[in-house]
């Protein structure tokens, strides 16, 4: 039985916690900053487009073993834009020809790189002249090659390529294998185990040429073939067909790809594979920034109330905040993503109701709690014109948080083709950046104009298919970047439990949580620092050189930080001046330049294991 000296003293302890924790509770509220933005002034007011880094030369620029050259149209092929922006990001200089005899004719300077487009290939002359470009050193890249009846047909190619023999012109395969050690993540197998995966994730494509590759060639990525199709032999997977491969010649290297692997952005991290894998090192720039955005976040109105409520028996505004919410911040705490908020005051704008201001303020609060960002969108239900929604949310947006100032802008597909349109609207001059949706046959990002740049999706949250794995590693390799979208109309529009928030916040967050956990080097950013490395990386530009086991870098344009990927054969960094590096995966490393100079010292490969959280 307790005394009464010891009922008061504990007593006094639980009124003394309780004012602690309501006292912090006050304090924690009363500094809370909602109404401002604190990645305004993000590293973007001095880097425009007037200072981006510029390619393409002439014939009368051009520097021996110092450009690459296409061959082919870049405005009419597909794998010439990607060579182009390949060339953009890499700060390399960009020559297109469409008839290599024409270019051989004019000119006798090797390129560091001839990348082909196989429609502007005349056989067999052509091969010819590869093969003298080879033996001076030159990397050839087949982005795409001929259709495989042609292949089978002109010998001198098949010799040239590497290919032993054509088995079949056409094969289906149960997937798609690629090995480890080309693209960053590792190895990856994408074969469907079941009949809900083939549907779910299997889009690429299983009808391809079965090449078989001679010996001296090194296979980067193969067709699965299901062996009891033939029980009569045992194939074994050197034999698989070949997707992606090299051949080396002893002066230079070949690489082909079977496929359309080259014609969307996916080619940009495969050249970087390739071309670390014709050296001893390879240095490069990155973006480093990992975006999580959450688009359609519309928690400040009703118009859903009666779909809402059939389907989660809340109204629309505590499906956000009791459902969507809590699962964000799951998500937050356990991989570190700092998400960026596209905030929808109104769906239906010929609804006379106000959106919710107190809500508003309650969600930039949560938002500023956890160093998220809130941004504007041009999506709604209604067709009102975009000029008069936008100047609706923005009077609300002035009214209720006068000094937030909107840095991001999402624009919804049905938009995009009118962006400069959308910023002719005086009231976005804050805008700094653009957020569009995934388009994998799209540039990754770039300038709008000279204040305002884009960034595109790269993954949706909610569907994460087999080439959409291909693509975030080829785009991680080459870029350290990734925009994860994920768009919240589809839980206001949910028709049925199979695609409510309960399932899809499971989808997304198995998602998250596992395809990227080989890039937590990568840091994570709102969409305005990712802006401000953007407007870095797209102006900057770099030399670098290795003598012995020093690898020096000199950086123009540099504001405050630049980031750089470097991958060694059986090395390892043993220090750095003018900068910090960090392990992505064993040979690979992040670099962070402070300074305009940089100095790498290398040493020989220990065999020491290392833990990357």
């Amino acid at each position: 039985m307790l005394s009464r000296r010891q009922f008061f003293t504990i007593t006094l302890i639980m009124l003394v916690l309780l004012f602690l924790f309501q006292a912090t509770s006050v304090m924690k509220d009363q500094w809370n900053e909602y109404g401002i933005n604190e990645y305004a002034e993000v590293l973007t007011s001095e880097m425009t487009g007037e200072n981006e880094y510029r390619t393409s030369v002439s014939l009368q620029e051009i520097q021996e073993y110092d450009f690459v050259l296409f061959v082919g149209d870049e405005e009419k092929s597909a794998a010439g834009a990607q060579a182009y922006e390949w060339c953009v990001y890499t700060k390399r200089s960009f020559l297109s020809t469409d008839s290599l005899k024409d270019y051989a004719a004019q000119t006798g300077l090797c390129p560091e790189v001839i990348l082909i487009d196989s429609d502007w290939l005349s056989l067999p002359g052509d091969v010819e002249l590869l093969e003298e470009f080879v033996t001076q050193g030159v990397t050839v890249i087949f982005m795409t090659l001929p259709e495989a009846e042609v292949v089978e047909q002109n010998q001198e190619l098949m010799d040239f390529l590497g290919i032993d023999a054509v088995r079949q012109t056409s094969v289906h395969v149960t997937g798609i294998e690629l090995y480890s050690g080309f693209l960053l993540g590792g190895a990856a197998l994408y074969v469907a185990e079941d009949e809900e995966e083939e549907e779910e994730k299997q889009d690429m494509d299983l009808d391809v040429p079965w090449y078989i590759t001679r010996s001296a060639t090194k296979v980067y990525m193969v067709g699965r073939i299901n062996e009891e199709d033939y029980p009569a032999e045992e194939i074994d997977y050197e034999y698989y067909p070949s997707l992606i491969w090299r051949r080396s010649t002893g002066s230079g290297y070949v690489f082909a790809v079977s496929g359309a692997y080259m014609e969307s952005v996916t080619a940009i991290g495969l050249l970087n594979a390739m071309m670390y894998e014709t050296e001893d090192y390879l240095l490069y720039p990155v973006v480093n920034a990992q975006n999580l955005v959450f688009t359609n976040f519309a928690a400040l109105s009703s118009e859903e109330d009666e779909r809402m409520d059939g389907l989660y028996y809340r109204s629309q505004k505590a499906v956000f905040q009791e459902l969507v919410w809590s699962t964000v911040l799951s998500l937050w705490i356990q991989t570190g993503d700092v998400p960026t908020f596209f905030i929808n005051p109104k769906l239906n704008y010929e609804s006379e109701e106000e959106p919710d201001a107190e809500r508003l303020v309650y969600f930039l609060k949560l938002i500023r709690e956890n160093d998220g960002e809130a941004g504007l969108t041009t999506y709604q239900f209604s067709e009102l014109e975009l000029s008069e929604k936008l100047s609706e949310d923005l009077a609300f947006y002035q009214e209720n948080v006068p000094d937030y100032e909107f840095r991001a802008l999402y624009v919804d597909e049905e938009n995009e083709e009118n962006i400069s349109g959308v910023l002719e609207n005086e009231a976005l001059e804050s805008v700094r950046t653009l957020i569009l949706e995934m388009n994998a046959e799209e540039s990754v990002f770039g300038y709008e104009s000279d204040n305002v740049t884009w960034q595109r999706a790269t993954a949706d949250g909610f569907s994460y298919t087999y080439s959409d794995d291909l693509l975030v590693k080829s785009l991680e390799t080459a870029l350290g970047y990734s925009t994860i979208l994920v768009d919240l109309d589809r839980v206001v529009e949910a028709e049925s439990e199979e695609n409510s928030w309960e399932i899809l916040s499971e989808e997304f967050s198995s998602n998250i949580t596992t395809y990227w956990k080989a890039y937590t080097a990568f840091e994570k950013t709102v969409v305005s620092e990712s802006d401000a490395r953007i407007r870095q990386f797209l102006n900057l530009s770099y030399e670098e050189a290795r003598e012995g086991d020093t690898i020096r870098v000199s950086v123009e344009n540099l504001y405050e930080e630049a980031y750089f990927i470097l991958r060694i054969h059986n090395e390892e960094i043993e220090s750095m001046e003018g900068g910090t590096y960090e392990v992505i995966e064993e040979g690979a490393y992040l670099l962070t330049l402070t300074q305009e100079e940089a100095v790498i010292t290398l040493g020989a490969k220990t065999n020491s294991f290392y833990y990357n959280n």
